[in-house]
């Protein structure tokens, strides 16, 4: 617009000098209305065309303002939008924040039960375990009671067991003394009669040489009067002849007493006479009849196992002898014998005579018969599980614990490979 200005200004100046330099004032005053008319129009044009070009500029920046108004109200507008949605995230946000802090919140609390839920649990496994523990001492004291009292029972029993062995020991040396007793008077009797009956033929013997004698002197003073010849008085009886050790027809004296006071005692008379008070009185030296023998043990034996005979090779039954033994002893009636042999299809037992229990009994019996079914691989059936309280017992000389029989049977088992199996309740060979 300012250049517009600078242009109608000029063009005015124009004129004016043309008009009066230039031109003459009359011809030239003509041309210059015309002139002048026709630089007003042109003026008049020019400023229609500014104020054209104004009214435009004005639409323009108008156009602009509004332009620039509506940006900027879009710009507000984004930016109100912008705001909303920052405080709509924020919100969000602070949401989003209460609810991580309700859930913080929650996991503590959450964690703060399952605290108090472990803590509770613990108290409750300590009072569990300190409940437990003391069932445990009292079942252990309990146990220590039962076993104390076992073990005295056990040693009283010993103890009686031993008394009575020594009662019966000395019972039988007492019977012994006794019969040896009775046996040396007998065989001094038996002697005095001897010596008495010697005596006697001796005196009758001189009696008889004297008598002899005397007949003979009066036979021969008195001649062939009155003498029949037959060396005795006429008319007079015979008289007898005594008979000795040395007359051929004489019978020798009665020592029948003494001669069996010489004649040693048989083992198995003996053996007779103390088996007359056991309850098993079967007393046999020859095989165990395996046929007839039954191929079960009735006894419900401690260790839990039926006991069966196995029919393709021998069962060998081991056990304590008061718990088990005897009594499975007494339901297989099972002879006193010295026979350790196989006995296929049968129940091979060690129940020995009496008279074969002494010091030398574990070497000469006991380790031959366990040798001999471990040689044959002998079906060994435990009657009698194999606990501290039945393998070892109280020495009363001592007071010291030292392995019973058959502690030392499973033992000797032990020593030649053999282990306890205990779900068949056998001894059998470690692989």
């Amino acid at each position: 617009m300012t250049d517009f200005r600078r242009l109608g200004f000029r063009s005015l100046c124009l004129i004016l000098v043309l008009t009066l330099t230039v031109i003459p004032a009359e011809g030239l005053h003509a041309q210059s209305a015309n002139w002048m008319m026709q630089q007003q129009r042109q003026q008049m044009q020019l400023n229609q065309q500014r104020q054209m070009m104004q009214q435009q500029q004005m639409q323009q920046q108008q156009r602009l303002r509004q332009q620039q108004m509506m940006e900027q109200q879009r710009r507000q507008r984004a930016m109100a939008a912008q705001q909303r949605a920052l405080r709509e995230q924020q919100r969000a946000q602070r949401a989003q924040q209460q609810q991580l802090r309700a859930q913080r919140e929650q996991q503590r609390l959450q964690r703060a039960r399952q605290e108090a839920q472990r803590t509770e649990q613990q108290k409750l496994r300590q009072q569990r375990q300190a409940q437990e523990a003391a069932r445990l001492t009292r079942d252990q004291q309990a146990r220590q009671r039962a076993e104390a009292q076992k073990q005295t029972q056990q040693v009283l029993e010993r103890k009686s067991a031993l008394n009575a062995a020594q009662q019966r020991a000395i019972r039988d040396s007492l019977e012994r003394t006794r019969e040896s007793k009775r046996l040396d008077e007998v065989r001094r009797r038996a002697r005095e009669a001897l010596d008495r009956k010697k005596a006697e033929d001796a005196r009758k013997a001189a009696e008889t040489s004297a008598v002899l004698s005397g007949r003979a002197a009066a036979a021969g003073g008195a001649g062939g009067s009155g003498g029949n010849g037959t060396g005795r008085p006429p008319g007079g009886p015979r008289l007898p002849v005594a008979a000795n050790d040395n007359t051929p027809g004489g019978k020798a004296p009665r020592v029948a007493g003494a001669a069996a006071a010489r004649t040693p005692a048989n083992d198995n008379a003996r053996f007779a006479r103390l088996a007359a008070r056991e309850s098993n009185d079967n007393v046999r030296f020859a095989k165990v009849p395996v046929a007839s023998m039954p191929k079960s043990v009735s006894w419900k034996v401690s260790s839990g196992v039926a006991i069966k005979a196995d029919p393709a090779r021998t069962t060998t039954i081991l056990g304590s002898y008061d718990k088990d033994m005897k009594y499975i002893i007494r339901d297989l009636k099972y002879p006193k014998t010295y026979d350790f042999g196989a006995k296929k299809g049968g129940f091979n037992v060690l129940n020995t005579p009496n008279n074969a229990y002494s010091e030398k009994f574990w070497r000469e019996h006991n380790k031959p018969f366990l040798d001999a079914a471990i040689k044959r691989g002998d079906r060994i059936v435990m009657a009698t599980a194999p606990r501290m309280d039945v393998l070892r017992r109280m020495d009363s000389a001592t007071g010291k614990w030292v392995l019973s029989g058959f502690g030392r049977e499973y033992m000797h088992l032990r020593n030649n490979g053999y282990r306890y199996d205990a779900a068949t309740r056998t001894m059998v060979k470690a692989q």
